[in-house]
């Protein structure tokens, strides 16, 4: 896991770089914010990996065209992409898209902290999956009567923990 905060607003493409070395791969998926010469460049010549980045309307490939048109890029590939899209959206949605600290280092551990408990939080869900102890399915096999009673229950050792009277 690679991550890169900065004290100013800025373009993500000021870290791509940074945030791809040292890593191996096949292919670098990334948006037409990413689309530049000296990106696509890196990709292919350092990473020895295939760049699947849009082109954009001004971005003056004409060295690039096939004939009128500018390359293609796999379609299949690149919607990969909303994948990661998805995760950024969960971890804001779970754990909040601002940063509440207020100086530059609190901030960054907020941030990690959000990220290793967004993977924990996925690695547990795997895991009580794989054992057959997901929440879900076993709530399905109880009838009516027994879901209230087991909320009850659940509820009532949360408020005993809590040190609330009940």
């Amino acid at each position: 896991m690679k991550y890169k905060t900065r004290r100013k607003l800025r373009h993500d493409n000021q870290d791509f770089k940074y945030l791809l070395k040292n890593l191996q791969f096949n292919q670098v998926v990334a948006d037409r914010g990413y689309d530049d010469k000296k990106l696509r460049s890196y990709v292919i010549n350092k990473l020895k990996s295939i760049p699947i980045i849009p082109y954009r309307k001004t971005s003056g490939v004409r060295s690039l065209k096939v004939g009128r048109r500018k390359p293609k890029i796999d379609e299949n590939k690149y919607h990969q992409r909303s994948k990661i899209e998805t995760i950024f959206s969960v971890i804001k949605r779970k754990y909040g898209s601002v940063l509440r600290n207020k100086s530059y280092a609190t901030q960054q551990v907020e941030l990690i902290s959000k990220l290793i408990t967004h993977n924990l939080d996925r690695k547990l869900n795997y895991l009580l999956l794989i054992l057959g102890v997901a929440p879900e399915p076993i709530l399905k096999n109880f009838n009516i009567k027994q879901k209230n009673q087991l909320f009850l229950t659940i509820k009532l050792s949360y408020t005993r923990n809590a040190r609330t009277p009940i």
